[in-house]
């Protein structure tokens, strides 16, 4: 099949930006997962999310017209549109995987209900497009025996920003360290991007250099805030900022010598890319996805989930001489130059136009 019509399902209030780049790469239709009896943005009784689900698996719109439903996030109503028969054997349900789910699945962050569900749904899919390598080993392990389909796509430097990040000169004699991620006011989000481990890691490495600074970029609320600093033992710390949303992130990358990103399952963060893209060198976890650019700069910038590693590497990197951390800085920009938001589109295609290829050979 030369040219397939495709649907693209996405929650509210929309797509992330980048796999929103994917979709219009391949011609897509943009749809809400809850187009009828909106529910996914606002909070709602389980029982109208329910009937929600099963009222747009009935009633999703055109389905007729479209050979491929690519559907953002393990979304239930385009499966159930399998298990009601209101599509044909011959129209393809994928799943575009970047976010936390896999993850939190692997780890039961999920109740047990919600797991069996989960894997049900991901098992009904014709094919999962994974952003990077780390999801799609998480799939291959939670799947199993299932025989799923499994491509891979990665994330890059957002276009717009490409050249400002570019034109960064960080200040890498410096003692600060910055991260960037939001939350709003859910803690479940503080946990994923690791939030919690940094700070603790953060209290642990300022034993040894009092004068370290971390700077959070975000969005969080006050109440997400002081937990944070009352469990890492910051509270009254001046040496911890959380600066809010910056739509001038060069600013802040600018007077900054390192970038901390230690998530739980933390897909492909795109922040980390655009750290390097600045020349900031980062230390990611191992379940960051982006964990698979930043070894390619130095395997010792990848550390465990644990607080006291994480100091460690972060006392390491202030330990090392001024021009090693420019060497690294300048790997940085050499390795993410592979990662520009076009060769991420490009990986998007070659993967979907491989997987139609196959859906339908």
């Amino acid at each position: 099949m030369n040219r397939v019509k495709v649907a693209f399902v996405h929650g509210r209030l929309g797509p992330h930006p980048m796999h929103a780049k994917f979709a219009r790469s391949v011609g897509a239709d943009f749809f809400f997962v809850d187009p009828f009896l909106r529910w996914h943005d606002r909070p709602s009784w389980r029982i109208r999310r329910y009937l929600s689900w099963i009222v747009c698996a009935l009633r999703f719109p055109g389905r007729d017209a479209y050979d491929v439903f690519l559907v953002e996030g393990p979304h239930f109503p385009p499966v159930m549109m399998r298990w009601f028969r209101t599509i044909s054997k011959s129209q393809k349900i994928v799943c575009l995987l970047g976010n936390e789910t896999l993850y939190f699945l692997k780890t039961k962050r999920y109740p047990p209900a919600t797991r069996w569900f989960l894997r049900r749904i991901l098992r009904g899919y014709d094919g999962l497009i994974c952003i990077g390598a780390m999801e799609a080993e998480l799939a291959r392990e939670i799947l199993g025996s299932h025989r799923a389909r499994i491509y891979i796509a990665f994330n890059g430097v957002p276009s717009e920003k490409l050249e400002r990040l570019r034109g960064v000169r960080p200040d890498l004699e410096s003692l600060r360290i910055v991260f960037i991620g939001s939350g709003g006011s859910v803690y479940w989000r503080a946990w994923y991007k690791g939030l919690d481990l940094m700070l603790r890691a953060f209290q642990l490495a300022r034993e040894r250099i009092p004068k370290l600074h971390f700077t959070i970029v975000g969005e969080w609320s006050q109440s997400v805030i002081e937990k944070l600093l009352e469990e890492s033992g910051l509270t009254c710390a001046d040496s911890v900022d959380f600066i809010g949303k910056r739509d001038d992130i060069e600013s802040v990358l600018q007077g900054s010598s390192l970038y901390l990103h230690c998530g739980r399952g933390d897909a492909y963060g795109i922040s980390v890319l655009e750290a390097m893209c600045a020349g900031v060198v980062p230390i990611v976890s191992e379940w960051t996805g982006s964990r698979e650019v930043v070894a390619q700069v130095d395997e010792r910038l990848v550390v465990p989930l644990r607080s006291e590693e994480i100091a460690e590497r972060i006392l390491w990197y202030f330990g090392i001489r001024a021009e090693e951390r420019r060497a690294l800085s300048e790997r940085c920009r050499d390795v993410v130059a592979n990662y520009t938001e076009e060769r991420a589109v490009q990986s998007f295609r070659e993967a979907f136009a491989k997987m139609v290829s196959e859906l339908y050979g």
